[in-house]
């Protein structure tokens, strides 16, 4: 049996979602999965992949401390820490995107003794977070037996600037590692959004004959509720049509005040919409009157899933960043009901994605005209009643969204195959 050592960040963020996706996927074909984190318990086994923790930044150990801690007292001391960070990540500019040289070494060392003890065959680095990357590097180095793939869900050399830094800046100081960090990967995935971005900066180095796309690998089956479990008093009415919205907000990525100024001008008052945030968002005024509106803060897990099994039309607010596919879409897709968009940008990026997806309304709003998009998404409730698409034929569309397809890969890389695709 194959070992692979995964190495990311936090398992619960973004990018741990997607990885928990691809282990599953890895485990079903017959691999020994070990991941490092940076948070959680140490050691566990969830579903037969081994979990390991590295003692996490103080950023993390400050953040979760004032969880913990209310009060005057405890606001005023994690301000000055912020404080103190902020300063510190000044002086640490010269060495970005390193913002932690301790952890950076704890990460290192903690991959490197995994390794050593554990009989790995392929190393998985997965990008963010940076020290990842480094440690695969190392690894590879130091034992160039173990095949080693860097996996970028997000982009190093085209991804979001720092601050203190200019576009320029970081484009020259991500090529830079990405020319040192890549040399010896045995395979370099990146996302289809940075396809263009890297067919312009990196063509013209060694490694990328390396390079290939896959995508976003969150075209899996919906999670169905653990059945052990007691049953869930259901949140929505099921005497309406329910539309559904379940993801976080953050008005410079992604803001609802448009769909919710279009979702107020429907004359039905037999339809509702449920916003879902993993965090305290508070309704906009105008907005709070309408009895058809409503925010749920920080549900539960297992609630979540089972609102949005029972919603007859999914909601997704679109990105004002071009490069930032939300992963929610693939989800929405695989569960094979009606879905209504909003595209703030006129190059938003689920519209590639979306505009392949038979029962998908897109909802312009970079040429805002809400009575307009209420009377089309009113056409839209009515003509997608009782319908749904069938995954197997989205899957068959989307199968680098699949993770399966990286699967597929990493077994390649294994066997030592090296064909590479950058379409």
């Amino acid at each position: 049996m194959k070992t692979i050592l995964i190495l990311l960040g936090s398992e619960f963020s973004a990018n741990g979602i997607c990885v928990s996706r691809i282990v599953d996927a890895l485990l079903k074909s017959g691999y020994h999965v070990i991941c490092l984190v940076k948070d959680g318990e140490d050691p566990r086994v969830i579903n037969g992949a081994e979990i390991l923790r590295v003692k996490p930044p103080l950023g993390a150990k400050a953040a979760a401390w004032r969880e913990k801690h209310k009060g005057k007292a405890a606001w005023l001391l994690f301000k000055l820490f912020l404080a103190i960070k902020k300063l510190k990540l000044l002086l640490l500019r010269p060495v970005w995107p390193i913002i932690s040289p301790l952890y950076v070494r704890r990460y290192k060392k903690a991959a490197e003794k995994l390794v050593l003890t554990h009989n790995i065959d392929c190393v998985f680095s997965v990008f963010t977070p940076f020290e990842a990357l480094l440690a695969g590097h190392r690894i590879k180095k130091k034992h160039p037996e173990v095949r080693f793939i860097a996996y970028f869900l997000d982009s190093l050399s085209g991804g979001v600037v720092p601050r203190f830094f200019s576009e320029k800046s970081t484009l020259k100081r991500g090529l830079k590692w990405e020319r040192k960090l890549l040399v010896n990967a045995d395979r370099i995935v990146y996302m289809k959004s940075a396809q263009k971005h890297h067919g312009t900066h990196s063509a013209s180095n060694a490694y990328y004959s390396k390079m290939t796309v896959l995508d976003i690998p969150m075209f899996t089956q919906p999670e169905s509720r653990d059945t052990s479990k007691p049953e869930i008093d259901p949140v929505l009415d099921k005497t309406k049509l329910n539309l559904v919205y379940a993801g976080s907000i953050a008005p410079h990525v992604r803001d609802p005040a448009y769909f919710f100024e279009v979702f107020s001008l429907l004359s039905s008052s037999n339809i509702a919409l449920t916003i879902i945030v993993p965090h305290a968002y508070r309704l906009p005024a105008k907005y709070s009157r309408d009895p058809r509106i409503r925010v749920l803060n920080s549900l539960a897990h297992d609630l979540v899933i089972e609102t949005l099994a029972q919603a007859d039309i999914l909601v997704n607010l679109g990105n004002k960043l071009p490069s930032m596919v939300p992963s929610k879409i693939f989800e929405y897709m695989a569960a094979g009901k009606p879905i209504v968009s909003t595209c703030p940008i006129a190059n938003e990026p689920c519209i590639d994605y979306l505009s392949r997806y038979p029962l998908c309304l897109l909802l312009p709003e970079h040429n805002p005209d809400p009575a307009r998009d209420a009377r089309a998404l009113e056409k839209f409730i009515d003509d997608t009643k009782g319908r749904s698409v069938d995954p197997a034929v989205m899957r068959n569309k989307l199968y680098q969204n699949t993770p399966e397809a990286l699967a597929e890969l990493i077994g390649n890389v294994l066997k030592g195959e090296n064909s590479c695709g950058k379409s």
